[in-house]
């Protein structure tokens, strides 16, 4: 059996504001694989299959510095990296609503 797919997969990286919280549109079959400062901006690089380029769903991530404390109205969910910028250190998570959905 073969290792290789049919179903082939692309990286992009996305500019994300450094902001409390970051409205993103992600391809529907996104895994986060970096988050990361180049020169003086952040981003975030993705994969996701090829097939998904046009199919996007609205992400909505939080950046949070060590010891601040989320919003109440927020769940944190999946870490997807941590930046140390200078004497700062930020978190981005996913995030979910008082429900339990992600948002």
């Amino acid at each position: 059996m073969s290792k290789y797919t049919s179903d082939p997969e692309v990286v992009w990286k996305h500019e994300i504001e450094l902001d409390d919280i970051i409205e993103v549109e992600l391809p529907i079959s996104a895994e986060v694989l970096l988050f990361s400062k180049q020169g003086s901006s952040f981003y975030l690089w993705e994969k996701h299959k090829v097939r998904h380029n046009n199919d996007r769903m609205p992400s909505t991530l939080i950046i949070l510095g060590t010891g601040h404390q989320s919003p109440d109205e927020w769940q944190l969910g999946k870490h997807l990296g941590t930046i140390q910028d200078s004497f700062f250190v930020w978190h981005l998570f996913e995030v979910y609503d008082q429900r339990g959905n992600m948002s």
